[in-house]
């Protein structure tokens, strides 16, 4: 059974300028799965909640230094030892740290980033392909998709602020 070691996590720039979180994910075979959770340019009222510095100037109050310290000081050490491939195990706790039903209180973001480098380091230390890995946990769940051979999603062609 392969180890968390480290959670990390990191501010970037998404492809529109604006930032985000990258967090990383370091197994006990110090093979490392990255993940960055770039905002959507609408946000639904029923979202979970980004959180943003937004007592900051810098990045016109878009920076993410406080969900990136979550990561790194609060949500990172909570799942290390944990096995990334009982992805159930990891995002409920992420989930009950934060506590909140719309994660306002660690950030959507930070919780986001985790989880997704998390399933990647779990695809690799059960040796599947990610597609494999995302197909056998929604099984799991009683979600019992066929998989199919991906469709290229262009934003450039579906418009909105890339297409401008």
């Amino acid at each position: 059974m392969a180890k968390i070691t480290k959670i990390w996590a990191r501010e970037i720039l998404d492809s529109r300028g604006i930032p985000t979180v990258e967090a990383a994910c370091q197994l006990d075979s110090k093979q490392v799965t990255v993940s960055s959770v770039p905002a959507g340019a609408s946000i639904g009222t029923h979202e979970a909640l980004e959180l943003r510095d937004s007592d900051n100037p810098r990045y016109l109050g878009k920076g993410v230094l406080t969900a990136v310290n979550n990561v790194n000081s609060i949500l990172g050490p909570a799942v290390v030892g944990m096995d990334p491939a009982n992805q159930i195990a990891v995002d409920g706790k992420l989930n009950k740290i934060d506590g909140t039903q719309n994660k306002s209180k660690y950030g959507a973001n930070a919780i986001l980033a985790i989880s997704v480098a998390v399933t990647k380091a779990g695809a690799i230390s059960s040796g599947r392909d990610l597609y494999i890995w995302i197909n056998m946990l929604a099984q799991q769940q009683g979600i019992k998709p066929a998989l199919k051979m991906p469709v290229p999603l262009f934003n450039m062609i579906n418009g909105g602020l890339h297409g401008a």
